[in-house]
């Protein structure tokens, strides 16, 4: 199974990489509205893409990491 390579060790680094994603959307986003060029803001609205994309990554990661940590609970 894919969880199966989440280590609980590894649960707090996933949870503070969606965090530091979240601040560097917010930063993004609030870059955009000062910026007039129509080029420029397409790039960065790219780059809040790619990086919702991070966050959906690692946040199904983390969902499926905890799976795994109550599965094996459950087997106990």
């Amino acid at each position: 199974m894919v969880f199966a390579i989440v280590a609980p060790t590894l649960v707090s680094k996933i949870e503070r990489i969606i965090d530091l994603d979240l601040e560097v959307l917010k930063s993004l986003a609030e870059l955009a509205e000062d910026i007039n060029d129509p080029v420029l803001r397409n790039l960065i609205a790219n780059m809040v893409g790619e990086e919702n994309g991070n966050v959906r990554f690692f946040t199904l990661l983390l969902l499926l990491a905890n799976g795994n940590n109550n599965t094996n609970k459950d087997r106990r």
